[in-house]
C-alpha cells in the first residue's frame, strides 16, 4: 500500500475512522464521508391508517416494525434485543403487535400476549414505505452495521427508530442516554 494512493469514500464517520486506523492509512491521499441517501419520493410521511388497511394490519394497535433479511434468524440481528422488546410490549396495558418483514413466511402468532406478524421479504419499495408509515416505531436490532438505509427510510416516513448503538447508527439516531463511546 505504500506505493498506492487511495481516494477513500465511506458512508459513515465510524467507518472512515476505522479505515484511517487500518493498514490502508498510509495510502489514503484523500478521504471523505458521503452519507447514504434515500428516495424521498417513495419514503415520506403519510396516513398510517391507510397503510395499515393496505397491509392488512390492525387499526388502533401500537405496532413495532422489524425489517431485514430473514428477520427472525438473521445472524447480524440481536435476537435478545428483539426478545426483550417483545417482552416489554407484552407488559403494557395497550394492544400491541410486532411486525417482522423479511421472515420468509406469512403467519401470525402470539408471544407474551403480543401479536407477532411474520411477513416475507418485501421487494416493492412502495409497500416497504407503507410498512414504515404503518408502524409506531421501527426496531433496528443490529449487532453490526455501518449506516443502514432502513433507519433513514423509517425516519423519512416519520417513524421513530429504536436501534442498537453499533457502527454508524449513532450518527443517524440520537440517543436518549449518552453512549459510553461518546464520552470517550
Amino acid at each position: 500500500f505504500a506505493q498506492t494512493r487511495i481516494h477513500l469514500t465511506t458512508p459513515s464517520q465510524w467507518l472512515m475512522e476505522r479505515a484511517q486506523r487500518s493498514l490502508l492509512s498510509p495510502a489514503i491521499e484523500e478521504a471523505r464521508v458521503i452519507r447514504n441517501g434515500i428516495d424521498t419520493d417513495v419514503f415520506h410521511s403519510g396516513d398510517a391508517e391507510e397503510d395499515r388497511l393496505r397491509l392488512d394490519l390492525p387499526r388502533g394497535t401500537k405496532i413495532l416494525l422489524c425489517a431485514g433479511s430473514i428477520a427472525r434468524s438473521n445472524q447480524w440481528m440481536s435476537r435478545s434485543f428483539v426478545r426483550s422488546a417483545v417482552e416489554q410490549l407484552g407488559r403494557l396495558d395497550v394492544d400491541t403487535a410486532v411486525v417482522f418483514v423479511g421472515s420468509g413466511e406469512t403467519a401470525v402468532s402470539y408471544k407474551n400476549g403480543t401479536r407477532v406478524y411474520h411477513r416475507p421479504f418485501e421487494r416493492d419499495v412502495l409497500r416497504m414505505a407503507s410498512y414504515y408509515r404503518a408502524a409506531d416505531a421501527y426496531l433496528h436490532a443490529a449487532l453490526a452495521d455501518n449506516f443502514p438505509t432502513a433507519v433513514l427510510e423509517s425516519l423519512a416516513c416519520g417513524t421513530p427508530v429504536i436501534a442498537t448503538d453499533v457502527g454508524g447508527i449513532p450518527e443517524q439516531v440520537n440517543s436518549l442516554w449518552r453512549s459510553p463511546r461518546a464520552a470517550a
